[in-house]
């Protein structure tokens, strides 16, 4: 039996639920970033996606694994990608990679040409090997952890 991953968009209320449960295991409990601060206003405003596995071949039952969001900066072109989060079980697996790619498609039909990102500095290399390039070179403080500013045309 092999596992299939799957990027979706998360539409549905269990969906997204599923995106906040990676998202708090991931930011809330391993790098201790408080609850009321990683979900937040911006939430019900932003479009989500959600990596997930499941078993071949009967596909019945999915694990989430991963979790990205966007944000459109109304009346821009430009959308911001946030809360990206993979459970450590399945970190190496391209995932992370294959959520920004999914979030990046879904932007260009929504007119979007730049994306801005906070990356968490440790992070900076993953985001350089998928074309996002340093914008502000200052390292700031986000939640309590490190953060530097970065970016990507789509054009």
């Amino acid at each position: 039996m092999s596992t299939v991953y799957s990027i979706i968009k998360a539409e549905t209320p269990e969906q997204i639920q599923e995106c906040y449960d990676v998202r708090i295991k991931v930011f809330v409990h391993e790098q201790n970033i408080p609850l009321d601060l990683e979900i937040d206003e911006y939430d019900p405003k932003c479009l989500h996606w959600l990596a997930t596995a499941s078993n071949e071949p009967q596909r019945r039952s999915r694990l989430p694994l991963g979790t990205i969001r966007l944000y459109h900066v109304p009346n821009t072109s430009i959308g911001k990608l946030g809360r990206l989060a993979v459970d450590q079980s399945a970190r190496g697996l391209g995932l992370g990679r294959k959520l920004v790619e999914g979030l990046e498609k879904d932007a260009v039909n929504l007119g979007i040409t730049f994306i801005d990102c906070h990356s968490q500095v440790d992070k900076r290399l993953f985001y350089e090997k998928l074309g996002y390039r340093v914008t502000d070179g200052d390292v700031f403080i986000e939640d309590g952890i490190e953060h530097i500013k970065m970016g990507k045309s789509l054009s």
